[in-house]
C-alpha cells in the first residue's frame, strides 16, 4: 500500500535495474519535487524525497514508521533486483510536509466514521490548542497539516485528490471512513528547523507589514508588496509577500538556503519601507515587533541573523 499521496503518480512494475537513476536524471533535469515509493514487500516502502531535483531524503516506511536510510550501503542485489517503483510529481508544500512526517514518528492513529466524527474531531483539536502534524487519508483523498492553536497553518496544509490539490482541509471527506494519524516532530530534524523558522518568519513579517500599513496605508503596502515580488521573481522561490506576511510554499532542503532567501526578502521589505516612512521608523517597527514574538520564536529567528539590526543595517 503506497505511503503517501497513493492516488497520485503511476507505478512501473518489474522495472528494469536502470528505472531508478533515470528517473533521477529527470527530476534532476526538470527541478520538480517528488516522491519516488519503492515497493519492498508488502508492509514495507523506500520513500525517496526530491526538492527541486535534489534527494533530500531516504526513508525505509515498515509499518507506517519511517527511518532513515543511505542508499549506497543497500545491498546490490538489491538495489539491482526488478521492483515496483512509483513516481509523484508534487507541489512543494505536499513534498515538503511528506519529509517532516518521514522525519517525525507516529504519536495517534484513529479511524473516523462519517462526517460528524470529522467535524468532532476539527473541534477537539481547536478547543485542545493542538499543535503538531496531522495526516489525514481516505481511500482517494490524503491531507497533510501542521496545526498550530488548534487551527492548520496555511502555508504547511495541503489537501490531495484526483482533482489535484489545495491549501486547505475538506469539511467533508467523499469516503465514509477516515484515517488519522498525528505525529510527534521530532525537533532536531531539518525538517523541523525549516518549519519553525518559516512560522516565526512568517509571524513577524505578519506583524512588521501590519504595523507599516497602519502608518503608511493599504496602497503603499500593496506597491511594495508588488515591488519586492518583482525583486525577488529571478530567483525562482515558490514565496509571495502578501498582506498577512511573508507566505513560503517552496521547499527549501536546508535551513541555511531557506535563512538566506527570508534575509533576502526582508532586506527588500526594509528597503521599501525605509523609502516611504524613512529610517527611523522602519527600524522602530522591526524592532518592536520582534520583541512582541514568544522567545522560541525570537531564538529561532537569532540562530540565523534573521533580526532587526541585520535587516535594518
Amino acid at each position: 500500500m503506497p505511503t503517501f499521496f497513493p492516488h497520485l503518480g503511476q507505478t512501473q512494475t518489474n522495472a528494469p535495474a536502470d528505472f531508478l537513476s533515470a528517473r533521477q536524471a529527470g527530476l534532476r533535469e526538470s527541478k520538480a519535487s517528488a516522491l519516488i515509493e519503492i515497493e519492498i514487500d508488502a508492509t514495507r516502502q523506500m520513500v525517496l524525497l526530491f526538492a527541486h531535483g535534489e534527494q533530500v531524503g531516504a526513508f525505509v516506511v515498515d509499518n507506517a514508521q519511517a527511518r532513515p536510510v543511505v542508499i549506497h550501503e543497500l545491498p546490490p542485489a538489491w538495489v539491482a533486483a526488478k521492483k515496483s517503483y512509483r513516481l509523484a510529481i508534487l507541489p512543494d508544500v505536499a513534498a515538503r510536509l511528506a519529509w517532516l512526517a518521514c522525519e517525525s514518528q507516529q504519536r495517534n492513529a484513529l479511524t473516523l466514521s462519517g462526517p460528524e466524527a470529522w467535524t468532532r474531531q476539527l473541534n477537539l483539536w481547536r478547543d485542545a490548542r493542538f499543535a503538531g502534524l496531522a495526516q489525514v487519508s481516505s481511500a482517494s483523498e490524503q491531507a497533510f497539516a501542521y496545526f498550530q492553536n488548534g487551527r492548520p497553518v496555511k502555508q504547511d496544509t495541503i489537501f490531495s485528490n484526483a482533482d489535484g490539490f489545495s491549501s486547505s482541509l475538506p469539511e467533508q471527506w467523499h469516503e465514509k471512513d477516515i484515517q488519522v494519524v498525528t505525529y510527534e516532530i521530532n525537533p532536531a530534524s531539518v525538517a523541523n528547523q525549516c518549519l519553525q523558522l518559516r512560522q516565526s518568519t512568517r509571524r513577524w513579517s505578519n506583524a512588521v507589514l501590519k504595523s507599516y500599513r497602519n502608518i503608511a496605508g493599504q496602497k503603499l503596502l500593496q506597491v511594495m508588496n508588488h515591488d519586492v515580488m518583482l525583486h525577488i521573481r529571478p530567483r525562482q522561490w515558490n514565496i509571495q509577500v502578501e498582506e498577512e506576511g511573508i507566505l513560503d510554499e517552496h521547499f527549501f532542503p536546508a535551513v541555511a538556503q531557506q535563512a538566506q532567501a527570508y534575509q533576502t526578502v526582508l532586506l527588500a521589505c526594509n528597503q521599501q519601507m525605509s523609502f516611504a516612512i524613512g529610517d527611523y521608523l522602519t527600524r522602530r517597527i522591526l524592532i518592536e515587533m520582534f520583541d512582541e514574538l514568544s522567545r522560541d520564536e525570537r531564538s529561532t529567528l537569532e540562530n540565523h541573523r534573521l533580526i532587526p539590526a541585520s535587516i535594518s543595517a
